[in-house]
């Protein structure tokens, strides 16, 4: 596997099974041809060792594993392949680490109080 030729002393040469399309990697994966052989990996985001089967490509729910950039006032919402980042209500910011700072509700006119309050 990996060579192609009649099998006679120097006939045999290698195969790029990742551009002939003879791999069995997911359709995420990376294909990277190695002598004689090749490996399968899964992008960033995803779990498995990038074949086709169980070894398949699955979203890695970053959130759960606590491995996101989140900041403390922020909700991390999973997406596929990565993750996104919110802050919470009353903090405003991009929602990644240090980014959400309390807003001042009472000067931005975010608040419930009365007029004459």
């Amino acid at each position: 596997a990996g060579y192609e030729g009649a099998g006679t002393n120097g006939t045999c040469v290698e195969q790029d099974q990742c551009t002939s399309g003879v791999h069995n990697c997911h359709p995420l994966a990376t294909c990277t041809s190695t002598p004689g052989s090749l490996e399968c990996a899964c992008p960033s985001g995803y779990d498995g060792d990038g074949t086709l089967g169980a070894g398949n490509c699955t979203d890695a729910d970053e959130c759960v594993m606590a491995v996101d950039d989140c900041d403390a006032a922020a909700t991390c919402t999973n997406t596929e392949g990565s993750f996104t980042c919110a802050c919470h209500a009353g903090y405003e910011g991009a929602g990644t680490n240090g980014t959400c700072v309390e807003q001042d509700q009472c000067t931005s006119g975010v608040h419930n109080c009365h007029p004459l309050a």
